[in-house]
């Protein structure tokens, strides 16, 4: 994704207009097959306060653009404990699960 300021706006739900302005892009989680991606942003929602995004994006063939997917926004308090609850965990405690 590119770092640039640059606003967009996209039809969501029922024709609403939703507009997006990526103030910083903070790195790239992962990217797949067909152009989607996982990438943590600071995003400004319209016209709300910034907020710290982790979000999958679509790349569109159409445009060029790329299309936020399902993800979930953090304000700058909730990121701190946010990175608290993930720098206290044993990342491999998941394979007592496997």
């Amino acid at each position: 994704m590119n770092s640039k300021e640059t606003k967009h706006e996209f039809a969501c739900n029922v024709g609403k207009v939703t507009e997006y302005e990526i103030k910083e892009h903070i790195d790239t989680i992962m990217v797949g097959v067909r152009g989607f991606s996982k990438e943590v942003t600071i995003v400004k929602w319209n016209d709300k306060k910034p907020v710290f995004d982790i979000r999958a994006w679509r790349l569109s063939d159409r445009d060029g653009l790329q299309y936020p997917l399902r993800g979930i926004t953090f304000s700058k308090e909730e990121f701190i404990k946010l990175r608290e609850i993930l720098n206290s965990i044993d990342v491999n405690c998941i394979d007592e699960y496997m």
